[in-house]
């Protein structure tokens, strides 16, 4: 509601209306970093975060955290809804901070329950949100350490500049807003719990709206905002399906975007005055004469960890033949999946996951491995190394062969397609 002369703006929370918030508000060379993609969190987060068990939506640990204080004595007001839940099989861990000055009252009260944690001042906050499966706490910075984690929440409100902020979360479909802590009694937070313990289908729904909010590479991709804020701007080409998520990502630093999922040739016109080449999905060779002029400047994000499974259907045969997985960024060249690895990391798996929830997983992995590095990759301050021979290839033909293994389509679980097929190596 105020005008902002800055260079960079920075807001963390989300808004519906985030995308006209600040219309008229700032310069026009103004930089904007809004969502909960830039969310300033500890390293503890994103560490966290890439090794995350699979949840399969029953609630088995509640995490209670009302911030430092807890002015409104909320943490007490789920203690007795917990108490009358009456689930002894189910943990609790309740966290407050030193300043509470209930603290004392709160910890007699966790005592006196079966299976209720009490801690005062913790340390390791990520650690013990990873271990939940559903959690009760206010709506300020947490909000996005949860998301971080994506894990399921009931929030209360426990001062007005939050609730904008838990209204949106809920309409997103990652939480549950239960109200204003004046207007939420220990009967509310009661029905909401016994709602997310009888419908897993609601808790697994609102983990995966969660984990897409918020993944733990705010505070890396601000510092690397403010130290290019000043470089040229560059003009990116996006080859592949149209992804509103890393346009946005890429315009933030104030780089024009181009996309096309078309074959190119070097005269082709979408090519005029390009810096920069990042393929995602692209399902064309970039010719010689386009890679010549490109060199170092044209990259690939591949949701395999190469040299295995260059190809079609990766996420596919890195099961079906029991090979590494994972996300690879390398440089493009002549060869399909082929050149100079930039960066990589390998992705696990947890029994129940699906051939659909693993590769939400890698896509996942990869998005936030590419914002993490991009700042290096586009400023050239990053190096790459050979691609290691050997590894294995596949073409979209190759599918046909194992569709009978398919059962389910989408929803097989993987571990009905481990080794089931003998790997397909080929050479440097």
């Amino acid at each position: 509601d105020r005008h902002h002369d800055c260079d960079l703006l920075l807001d963390q929370n989300l808004y519906e209306d985030m995308e006209s918030r600040y219309d008229n508000m700032v310069p026009d060379h103004c930089l904007m970093l809004l969502g909960p993609h830039y969310a300033l969190l500890r390293p503890e987060f994103f560490e966290a975060r890439k090794n995350l068990r699979a949840r399969n939506g029953s609630v088995k640990r509640i995490f209670v955290f009302f911030g430092g204080a807890d002015p409104t004595n909320e943490t007490i007001k789920a203690l007795e809804a917990i108490h009358s839940l009456n689930k002894p099989d189910i943990d609790v861990d309740v966290v407050v901070g030193s300043s509470n000055p209930q603290k004392e009252i709160i910890k007699s009260l966790c005592a006196s329950m079966l299976n209720v944690n009490y801690y005062c001042q913790l340390n390791n906050m990520a650690e013990m949100m990873a271990r939940a499966d559903l959690a009760i706490g206010a709506g300020g910075t947490t909000t996005w350490e949860r998301c971080c984690l994506g894990l399921p929440s009931l929030i209360i409100t426990v001062a007005p500049n939050q609730e904008p902020i838990a209204e949106a979360v809920a309409l997103a479909g990652a939480a549950v807003y239960l109200g204003q802590s004046l207007n939420v009694t220990s009967s509310h937070i009661l029905t909401a719990c016994k709602k997310y313990i009888r419908e897993p289908h609601l808790v697994h729904n609102h983990v995966q709206r969660a984990f897409d909010l918020a993944d733990g590479t705010g505070t890396t991709t601000v510092s690397s905002a403010l130290l290019i804020l000043h470089s040229r701007n560059i003009t990116i080409l996006l080859l592949g399906p149209s992804r509103k998520d890393l346009r946005d990502f890429f315009e933030a630093f104030g780089d024009e975007v181009r996309t096309t999922d078309a074959p190119l040739s070097a005269d082709s016109d979408v090519l005029q005055n390009v810096d920069f080449i990042v393929s995602y999905g692209y399902r064309h060779i970039l010719k010689k004469e386009v890679l010549d002029k490109y060199k170092n400047r044209a990259i690939n994000l591949h949701i395999s960890y190469l040299p295995w499974n260059k190809g079609a259907d990766p996420n596919l045969w890195s099961f079906l033949e029991d090979t590494p997985k994972g996300v690879t960024v390398h440089y493009m060249d002549e060869k399909l999946d082929n050149g100079d690895i930039l960066i990589q990391q390998e992705v696990h798996f947890a029994p129940g996951d699906t051939l659909q929830s693993s590769y939400v997983k890698l896509t996942r992995a990869m998005d936030t491995l590419f914002r993490q590095s991009w700042p290096d990759i586009r400023s050239g301050t990053i190096s790459g190394r050979p691609m290691p021979s050997g590894g294995s290839y596949h073409s979209r033909r190759d599918r046909k062969s194992v569709e009978h293994l398919l059962q389910k389509g989408w929803d097989t679980p993987v571990d009905d397609l481990i080794g089931k097929v003998q790997g397909n190596v080929h050479g440097a």
